[in-house]
């Protein structure tokens, strides 16, 4: 081969590889863009802010033993209207979901309680939780800001955070009805495990 095909080919593959470098680079500043928006949280919009819940909590199941069963999903949504998305019973997880709207008192504590824990998880960290272990995964949005922990499902989690889980798992529901079992798009809400 020529020594200047031989130079040829090398701008070719200079070229080549430059474009590929710049596609790839493209390509991962749209994927950090997105998730950088995403990271910082809180409706965006009045429209957004009435579809997006300030509250959700995740169960992820850590290791099961050979004969139990994996047990991973929504725990409880809550919206800033009060609306409310929880499990039918503890054992229905990824299952059975009901619907319906706390009372005026109790969405009134759940949006104080939702300000309080954005405050709290900002200013603390939530200790690690063992890779094998089962736990739950918080997120809190007010008015723009928002927060994420996760917490061992075997221990109690701090007291707002325990609080704002009873009233969202607990409380009685007005119009309470079935809900659809598909909620895995909320999970991205948590954030990975």
């Amino acid at each position: 081969m020529s020594l200047t095909k031989s130079r040829e080919l090398d701008r070719c593959w200079i070229r080549y590889t430059s474009l590929v470098c710049l596609v790839l680079t493209g390509m991962i500043s749209m994927m950090t863009a997105g998730c950088s928006k995403a990271e910082r949280g809180g409706p965006k919009s009045e429209s957004q802010a009435a579809t997006s819940p300030i509250a959700v909590f995740w169960h992820y199941p850590g290791f099961p033993g050979p004969d139990q069963p994996v047990r991973a999903g929504l725990l409880a949504a809550a919206w800033q209207d009060g609306r409310v998305v929880r499990l039918e019973t503890h054992d229905d997880l990824g299952r059975k979901y009901v619907t319906g709207m706390l009372g005026a008192e109790d969405t009134q504590r759940l949006r104080t309680l939702v300000a309080q824990d954005v405050a709290f998880l900002t200013e603390h960290k939530a200790p690690l939780v063992p890779e094998d272990s089962a736990f739950e995964r918080i997120y809190v949005s007010d008015i723009g800001k928002s927060a994420r922990a996760s917490f061992e499902a075997s221990l109690a989690p701090p007291p707002l955070i325990a609080d704002l889980r009873a009233i969202m798992t607990t409380a009685p529901l007005a119009d309470m009805k079935e809900a659809p079992a598909q909620w895995e798009h909320l999970r991205a809400l948590c954030g990975s495990p």
